[in-house]
């Protein structure tokens, strides 16, 4: 087993390993937009019809936007603060209202339901002992 990045699932579990990364832009899989695959789906409407979604992981907010353009009612969560304080101003920017939720998936606490679920990237920085 390589050893060389085991230490990066223990901080990735930080908020402030992610603060970091946002804040200091080392995020190369940020498109600066919103995922292309996702837009596809709204645009040809291969989602339900709009409704309530939620989007774990939020990122920047670029796939927020997209689906709250597209009619969704759009919550996001994510614990690092440094994300959602850039999706908030680009909401903002944008003229979109989302509700934005600054908090660990494995503590939220569902008081709603929600209609769909998106996720793009957030299960993947999981740490695979928490996946079981």
């Amino acid at each position: 087993m390589n050893t060389e990045f085991s230490h990066i699932d223990e901080y990735a579990e930080s908020p402030s390993f992610w603060d970091e990364r946002y804040d200091t832009k080392n995020i190369p899989w940020d498109l600066n937009s919103s995922n292309p695959a996702f837009e596809d789906l709204l645009k040809e409407k291969k989602l339900i019809n709009p409704g309530s979604l939620l989007i774990p992981g939020c990122e920047r907010g670029f796939d927020a936007i997209s689906a709250s353009k597209a009619g969704y009612n759009v919550t996001v969560l994510d614990f690092s603060k440094s994300a959602i304080k850039f999706a908030k101003t680009l909401a903002e920017k944008e003229g979109m209202k989302i509700n934005f939720i600054t908090q660990d998936i494995f503590s939220f606490n569902v008081v709603e339901s929600f209609d769909t679920v998106y996720d793009c990237i957030m299960y993947c920085s999981v740490n695979p002992k928490k996946k079981r």
